[in-house]
């Protein structure tokens, strides 16, 4: 974390001051990721402050929804914070086209990634999961390289309006809501060349696929569209433990209210 938030304050955005305010959401981290991000001069929050009445965290998406609640810039940027290498202009890259172009709504990052395994051109669960599936679902959605990017530029207001999954398919379900409300052409893809993520063994994977799949289902209109009321709960494996996730959603951030100022916000 503290080398992702070094580089967006030392990356051409902020020098050109576009960047208003960088912010790490805790969501009950037991690391030193906070003390790493108060000493690069970032906003920190943590989601058992900012969920307190609307219930607690379950995971990713309750944690994107927590920054939605308390960030008051007009754009925002997503960063994963798992991401270990990064260039010095990469939200430079995902702020520009919302800002030159008006039919934009949502712009996604692409990349290659380094693991040890060498230079991959999509991660497993894109390739796995989220591309097989939407081509038979949504042709026009698989068309995307990244739908899972975790790397992404939209306007704050816009996703404070959608309702968001509060786990692991919150990225695949921005992605699909937007293409459905705005139309897929109003998602950009801009390649950010090569970066690496913290390692996931596969036990954590298979329940992240499974909540990609179910975010995916809820929002199909065609024949094989699943109410969800009949979407069974996701169950994920870690060593011998099973943890049953049950698919719930948060209301839109909208509906509680918000203060703006003017610039981009770094999340």
């Amino acid at each position: 974390m503290a080398l992702v938030v070094d580089r967006i304050l030392c990356s051409a955005a902020a020098v050109r001051g576009a960047i208003a305010e960088v912010l790490v959401v805790n969501d009950d981290s037991t690391d030193r990721t906070l003390d790493a991000a108060r000493r690069t001069g970032a906003r920190v929050v943590s989601t058992r402050d900012v969920l307190e009445m609307p219930g607690r965290s379950r995971g990713k998406g309750d944690a994107m929804w927590a920054a939605l609640r308390v960030c008051q810039t007009d754009l925002c940027v997503f960063i994963d914070a798992d991401v270990t290498r990064v260039s010095d202009s990469f939200a430079l890259d995902l702020i520009e086209p919302i800002v030159r172009r008006t039919d934009v709504r949502l712009v996604k990052g692409s990349f290659k990634r380094m693991s040890n395994e060498g230079l991959a051109n999509s991660g497993r669960l894109t390739t796995l999961t989220a591309r097989p599936l939407l081509s038979v679902l949504n042709p026009t959605a698989a068309r995307f390289k990244d739908p899972l990017s975790g790397l992404f530029c939209a306007e704050t207001q816009m996703l404070r309006n959608l309702r968001l999954e509060r786990d692991y398919g919150v990225d695949i379900g921005i992605f699909l809501d937007v293409g459905e409300k705005f139309g897929f052409e109003s998602i950009v893809e801009v390649d950010l060349g090569v970066l690496s993520h913290l390692p996931r063994d596969l036990d954590d994977l298979g329940g992240s696929a499974a909540m990609i799949c179910r975010a995916i289902l809820i929002r199909n209109r065609g024949e094989m569209s699943i109410p969800k009321e009949q979407l069974p709960a996701v169950r994920s494996v870690s060593g011998r433990a099973e943890t049953r996730h049950d698919w719930t959603s948060r209301s839109p951030v909208g509906a509680f209210g918000s203060c703006w100022i003017d610039g981009v916000g770094v999340v």
